[in-house]
């Protein structure tokens, strides 16, 4: 692939997760005066909704009986990330 389409699309990125961040924020403004939420609670949920993808992949694994596909990319994760 080329290089400069990789640019693109990880700026793109960015900088959809920056709109996204600003995006939730008036929510959780909202829900921290409603509720009394602290910031530590809204860190907490966006947490959960973050990794949210990543406990379905794992479900779903789980449920095809491929129980080495997650484990074979968090393996090769860390070989390639402590070469």
């Amino acid at each position: 692939m080329n290089i400069w389409l990789w640019v693109v699309v990880l700026g793109l990125a960015a900088w959809v997760a920056h709109w996204g961040a600003d995006q939730l924020l008036t929510p959780l403004t909202i829900l921290g005066k409603q509720w009394g939420l602290t910031a530590l609670a809204g860190v907490a949920y966006i947490a959960i909704v973050t990794a949210s993808p990543v406990v379905a992949a794992n479900i779903t694994c789980m449920s095809l009986t491929e129980y080495d596909i997650v484990l074979r990319a968090i393996t090769l994760a860390k070989e390639r990330f402590y070469e």
